[in-house]
């Protein structure tokens, strides 16, 4: 089992990002909005966006990184064919990565995207 989502299932292009922002259902939390948006492919892929008004490149790069780990827990659980945007709101910045995390699989589970496999 690898922890990792592939290259090809992350979002990178601006216009890729805008298209999810104008089109995507929007999910929200206290830290975190998510958009959601059905693609026509066979995986699902994923953005992160993390604004200046969250901190310096330090503190928004660390809030990346803590979001990357908990989406790559989480990747293998979520349905397919489906853009996935995660905004960071200023309220996330400074926060446990556990407060994160049941923020984020929280808005995974109210929009539907984690698939229920019995464990």
């Amino acid at each position: 089992m690898t922890l990792t989502i592939p290259k090809n299932e992350q979002i990178k292009r601006t216009f890729e990002y805008k298209r999810v922002y104008e089109k995507g259902k929007r999910y929200y939390s206290s830290n975190i909005i998510l958009y959601v948006l059905k693609n026509n492919l066979q995986y699902s892929r994923v953005g992160i966006s993390v604004g200046k008004k969250v901190g310096g490149s330090v503190k928004r790069n660390r809030i990346k990184r803590l979001l990357r780990e908990i989406l790559r827990h989480i990747w293998q659980n979520v349905i397919k064919e489906r853009d996935i945007v995660v905004v960071v709101k200023k309220e996330a910045e400074g926060k446990d990565l556990r407060i994160v995390w049941q923020d984020l699989e929280g808005l995974f589970k109210k929009a539907g995207l984690i698939e229920n496999k019995n464990r």
